[in-house]
C-alpha cells in the first residue's frame, strides 16, 4: 500500500511537471488544402479556438505561411467542433501569411491575433465577429483596407496600429469607441469615418497618419484623449463635434498643413500643446464654453493671425500663444484672470493688446519678445494697479504707452481708493510724465515705475501721507525719474516733515534733487533707507533728538557741507548712511557736552570735523545758506538779502576771494580744485561746500 501512494505521488508531479510546459494547441488538423492548422479547445471543450503550434513560448516562432483558409467546422476522432474564435497570438509574426479566410462561425478575433504579420495584404472580418482584441492586427504593414462589418461591437486598443499601407478603414455604426493607438502609425491612411455611435476616442489614436487629410469628429462623441492626431502633417481641416467636452494635450501637434480648424459648442477646455506647431493655421475661434486652455495650446502657429478667446475663458496657460509671430492684435475678454508665463513671447507682429479688470496675474515672460508692441489699452486704472505682474511681464515694458479709453495716458493720476500699486504696473511706460500719488496708497511694489524716463513730476498732497508709503525698491518710487515732488501743485524746496510723521519711509524722497532744505519733525523716530539718496540740492540737515534709527544710505550719494545732530544719546549707523567725502569734510554739529560720545559710536566717529554746539542763528538762515551751487569751481549762492558780504576761504584758512551779494544772489569764482573744501562766510555764519 504504501508502494502504491508513492508511485501516485510522483505521477502526479510528474503531470504538473508536464503542466508547466503545456502546448498552446490541443488538436492539429490539416485541411484539404493541405494547411495543418492548430486549434485549443473552449467552452467546456464543445468549441474551437485557433492557435499556434506547441509552447507558449513558440508563438514567437510560429508556422504560418500562404493563404491560410480557416474552416467553419473541424472533425476530430470522430467528433465535430466549430471554430468560433481565433485565439490570442494565434497568427503572430508569421511574416509568411499572405491572407487569412475567416469563417462566419468566427465570433471574436483574440490579442494580438495577426500582431506582425508582415505579409498580409487583405483580411475579410465576417459578419459574425463582434469582438477584435488589442492589437489585433498591429505591424500588420501590407494590409491595405479592411471593412469592419456591423457585427463588431468592441475593438481594442492598438488594433491597426503601424499597418502603415492601409489606405481605407470603414467602421460601423455598431462601434462606440475608438481605442487607444487605434491606427497610430498608419502612415497611408488617407481617410477614415467616425460613425455617430462613436462615443470616444482614444490616447493617439491616429498618431502619425501623415496621408490623412482631413476629419470630421461626428456630434455623438463626447471624449477625445491625448495626441489623438499628433503629427498627421497632411490634415487641413477639422471638424469637431458639438458634444465633445475636451480637447486632449498634444491633440493636433505638429498637423503643419491644417488651415481651419472648427471646436464645438461645448468645449471647455483645450489641453497642453493641442495645436502646438500647426503652423499653416491662419485664425481660430474659441467658442464661449472654453473656460481654460493649457499651456503652449498654439505655440508655433506662426501664421496666426487672429484669435477670438471665449468670453468664459478664465486661464490662458503657459506659453499659450509663444510664437505666434503673424499674431498682429489680441483682446483678452473680461471673463479672464490668469494670463500665464510666456504666454504671447516671441509674438513679434504684436502691435496691440487688450487686457480687461478682471486680470488679476501675469506671469513671467508674458509678453517678452513682442518687439513691436505700441500700445496697451486698458478701462480702469484701479484694475491695473492691482495686477500681481512677475518680472518681464508686463506689455508695458515694450509697448510704452497706456491707453485708458481709447486716450492715451501721459498724466497719470491714481484713484483714491488705490491703496497698493502692484509691482512692474507701470514698468517702460515711457511717455509717462507726471504721476499723482493719492493719500489712499499705502505701498508701491517692485519696479512699479521702472523706466519711467520721462517722468518729470510727481504730484501729492500731503506730506505725511507720502512718508508713509511703503516703497520696494528705487524703481517703485517715481521719485526716482521725476526728481521733483510737488505739494498740491507747487514744488518743495524747502521741506517741512510735520510733527505728525514718526516715520520716514525707504526710499521717501530717493532722487529728490528739487530739495534744497529739509526740517524734520521732532515727532520722527525713524529714517528710513535710502530716504534722502542722491538728494544733490541739499547743502546740510538737521536730525532732531527723536530719532532712534536711521537706515542705510539715508544721506548717501551726494556730498553734504553741514550735518546738525540734535541727538543726545548718539546711536550707530551704517558705514553708507552719509558719502565718505560727508565723512571726510563736512562738519558734524552736535549737543554740547556730547563730542566724545559721537567720537565713541560706530559711524558717526567717522567724521573728521565734530563740533559741539549749534553755531548761532545758524537754524534760522539754513535754508538760504543751503542754497549753494558749485561748478566748475564757480560758486553761485542765492536767497541771501542784498549786501550781504560773503568772504571764501581754504580749508586752511588761506583767502580766496570776497563779494557783495545783490538781487539776493552772489557768484564767485574760486578757482579750486574740484573736491576741494571751501569755507564760505555769509555775513556772520559760516558754511563748509566741497567745489565741484
Amino acid at each position: 500500500m504504501k508502494k502504491q501512494i508513492i508511485l501516485t505521488f510522483f505521477f502526479t508531479l510528474l503531470m504538473s511537471m508536464v503542466g508547466i510546459q503545456a502546448f498552446a494547441h490541443d488538436i492539429e488538423v490539416a485541411n484539404a488544402d493541405g494547411v495543418t492548422i492548430y486549434y485549443k479547445y473552449t467552452n467546456g471543450g464543445t468549441e474551437l479556438a485557433v492557435t499556434f503550434r506547441g509552447s507558449y513560448n513558440s508563438a514567437y516562432n510560429n508556422e504560418y505561411s500562404g493563404n491560410v483558409v480557416i474552416p467553419e467546422e473541424v472533425t476530430y476522432m470522430d467528433r465535430t467542433r466549430k471554430v468560433t474564435s481565433i485565439g490570442d497570438d494565434a497568427f503572430y509574426k508569421c511574416s509568411g501569411l499572405t491572407s487569412v479566410t475567416i469563417p462566419n462561425s468566427v465570433t471574436s478575433i483574440g490579442n494580438f491575433a495577426f500582431r506582425k504579420c508582415t505579409g498580409m495584404t487583405s483580411v475579410i472580418i465576417p459578419n459574425s465577429v463582434t469582438n477584435i482584441g488589442n492589437q489585433a492586427f498591429e505591424s500588420c504593414s501590407s494590409l491595405t483596407s479592411v471593412i469592419i462589418p456591423n457585427s463588431v461591437t468592441n475593438i481594442g486598443n492598438q488594433a491597426f496600429e503601424d499597418c502603415s499601407s492601409l489606405t481605407s478603414v470603414i467602421i460601423p455604426n455598431s462601434v462606440t469607441s475608438i481605442g487607444e493607438s487605434f491606427f497610430s502609425g498608419c502612415s497611408s491612411l488617407t481617410s477614415v469615418e467616425i460613425p455617430n455611435s462613436v462615443t470616444n476616442i482614444g490616447d493617439k489614436a491616429f498618431v502619425k497618419c501623415s496621408k490623412l487629410t482631413s476629419i470630421t469628429i461626428p456630434n455623438s462623441v463626447t471624449s477625445m484623449g491625448s495626441y489623438t492626431f499628433f503629427g498627421c502633417r497632411s490634415l487641413t481641416s477639422v471638424t469637431i463635434g458639438n458634444s465633445v467636452s475636451n480637447i486632449g494635450a498634444y491633440t493636433f501637434s505638429q498637423c503643419s498643413a491644417m488651415t481651419s480648424v472648427s471646436i464645438g459648442n461645448s468645449v471647455k477646455y483645450i489641453g497642453s500643446y493641442a495645436f502646438y506647431g500647426c503652423s499653416s493655421l491662419p485664425s481660430v475661434t474659441m467658442p464661449n464654453s472654453v473656460t481654460s486652455i493649457g499651456s503652449r495650446v498654439f505655440e508655433g502657429c506662426s501664421v496666426l493671425k487672429t484669435i477670438t478667446i471665449s468670453n468664459g475663458m478664465t486661464s490662458i496657460g503657459k506659453e499659450a500663444f509663444a510664437g505666434c509671430n503673424g499674431l498682429t492684435s489680441i483682446t483678452i475678454p473680461k471673463s479672464v484672470t490668469t494670463i500665464g508665463e510666456y504666454a504671447f513671447q516671441d509674438c513679434s507682429d504684436l502691435s496691440s493688446v487688450t487686457i480687461p479688470n478682471n486680470v488679476t496675474s501675469v506671469g513671467r515672460g508674458a509678453f517678452e519678445g513682442c518687439s513691436r508692441l505700441t500700445s496697451v489699452i486698458i478701462s480702469d486704472i484701479v484694475a491695473w494697479c492691482k495686477i500681481d505682474f512677475d518680472y518681464n511681464s508686463n506689455p508695458l515694458s515694450r509697448a510704452h504707452h497706456l491707453f485708458l479709453n481709447g486716450e492715451e495716458i501721459k498724466d497719470l493720476i491714481i484713484p483714491n481708493s488705490v491703496t497698493n500699486i502692484g509691482s512692474y504696473a507701470f514698468e517702460g511706460c515711457s511717455n509717462l510724465t507726471s504721476v499723482t500719488i493719492p493719500n489712499s496708497v499705502t505701498r508701491i511694489d517692485n519696479s512699479a515705475f521702472h523706466a519711467c524716463y520721462n517722468l518729470t513730476s510727481v504730484n501729492i498732497s500731503d506730506i505725511a501721507a507720502w512718508c508713509n508709503i511703503w516703497f520696494y525698491g528705487n524703481n517703485s518710487n517715481p521719485l526716482y525719474y521725476a526728481q521733483h515732488l510737488f505739494l498740491n501743485g507747487e514744488e518743495i524746496k524747502e521741506l517741512v516733515i510735520p510733527n505728525n510723521v514718526t516715520t520716514i519711509g525707504y526710499h521717501a524722497f530717493l532722487n529728490c534733487i528739487g530739495l534744497i532744505s529739509v526740517t524734520i519733525g521732532n515727532s520722527v523716530t525713524s529714517i528710513g533707507g535710502w530716504a534722502f539718496q542722491d538728494c544733490i540740492g541739499l547743502t546740510s540737515i538737521t536730525i532732531p533728538n527723536s530719532v532712534t534709527s536711521i537706515g542705510n544710505r539715508a544721506f548717501y550719494g551726494y556730498d553734504i557741507p553741514e550735518v546738525i545732530s540734535k541727538i543726545e544719546n548718539p546711536f550707530g549707523i551704517g558705514d553708507e548712511v552719509f558719502s565718505n567725502n560727508t565723512f571726510m569734510n563736512a562738519t558734524l554739529y552736535v549737543p554740547s557736552g556730547t563730542i566724545e560720545k559721537y567720537k565713541a559710536t560706530y559711524a558717526w566717529k567717522k567724521f573728521v570735523f565734530i563740533e559741539e554746539g549749534v553755531p548761532s542763528g545758524i537754524e534760522q538762515t539754513l535754508s538760504k545758506t543751503r542754497q549753494i551751487a558749485s561748478e566748475d569751481g564757480v560758486l553761485t549762492i542765492q536767497n541771501i538779502k542784498n549786501g550781504t558780504p560773503i568772504n571764501v576761504y581754504s580749508a586752511n584758512g588761506t583767502f580766496i576771494g570776497s563779494t557783495i551779494s545783490q538781487n539776493e544772489q552772489a557768484i564767485i569764482d574760486t578757482n579750486m580744485q574740484p573736491g576741494s573744501v571751501a569755507i564760505v562766510k555769509i555775513g556772520e555764519q559760516s558754511v563748509k561746500v566741497i567745489i565741484k
